[in-house]
């Protein structure tokens, strides 16, 4: 029962990070196609740049602050890093649909 409610508050505390991020900041909308894009396949900044037509210091900023929070994970290849997705954004992916369905709102 007890580690029930660890998980419970675990998630709880994943679903505020992640609400704050998405719903919380004018750029929402923007780490919302950067996180989309992360869970197709890993990408490199400038890759991510390119297929979404943005800014290579705007995607850079919301792949910081994605990866600041943990719910990207980063691979040092030598001559670039990719990003995927981390275990904790797969762990409340429902949540995320959730609030991405709360930014079209």
């Amino acid at each position: 029962m007890k580690n029930d409610q660890s998980k419970q508050k675990y998630n709880r505390n994943d679903r505020r990070i992640l609400s704050n991020i998405i719903l919380g900041r004018k750029g929402g909308p923007t780490t919302v196609r950067i996180i989309d894009e992360l869970l197709t396949k890993p990408y490199n900044v400038n890759q991510l740049s390119q297929t979404l037509h943005l800014d290579y210091k705007t995607v850079r900023h919301h792949i910081n602050i994605i990866y600041g929070c943990k719910f990207i994970e980063k691979e040092d290849l030598g001559y670039c890093v990719l990003y995927y997705p981390s275990n904790r954004l797969i762990n409340c992916l429902k949540e995320y649909y959730n609030i991405k369905g709360n930014l079209k709102k």
